[in-house]
């Protein structure tokens, strides 16, 4: 697994969740909350996408390659604007809607690296803004 962080800066390789879960903790522990920074995990069919610095965040999956299908988190339906984050080499916004807690978030990242399926705790939605139903993803 390769962690991205930042424009420029190497990726941080992770050979097994437990390093995958070191990096985040240390990416996370580092980041100015002020600026959340967008982390991205490649794996080899998938591409995964967290907020860290901040408690709510986000995440959300792609296929590779991210040519527009993927499933995001979604929290509370009813939050209104918008939450920045930074890094991978671009500034995003993502609706509050799609944010959840982070230890949520965490939890869907190390289900889906352990058996290609999104957390059940979390919902999901696809990238038509339909419900998705997480035991439905194949790795």
């Amino acid at each position: 697994m390769e962690v991205y962080f930042a424009e420029g800066k190497p990726p941080v390789h992770c050979q097994s969740l437990v390093e995958l879960d070191a990096a985040l903790d240390r990416l996370h522990r580092e980041c100015d909350p002020r600026y959340p920074i967008l982390v991205c995990i490649d794996l080899p069919e998938h591409r995964l996408d967290i907020g860290l610095g901040a408690d709510p965040t986000f995440v959300i999956v792609n296929t590779q390659p991210c040519d527009g299908e993927y499933w995001i988190s979604v929290g509370d339906e009813r939050a209104e604007g918008y939450a920045d984050f930074y890094g991978c080499g671009n500034h995003q916004q993502l609706a509050r809607r799609h944010l959840v807690r982070l230890e949520s978030a965490r939890e869907a990242i190390r289900e889906f690296v352990r058996s290609g399926r999104g957390a059940a705790e979390v919902a999901w939605e696809d990238w038509a803004g339909r419900p998705a139903e997480p035991l439905s993803w194949h790795q």
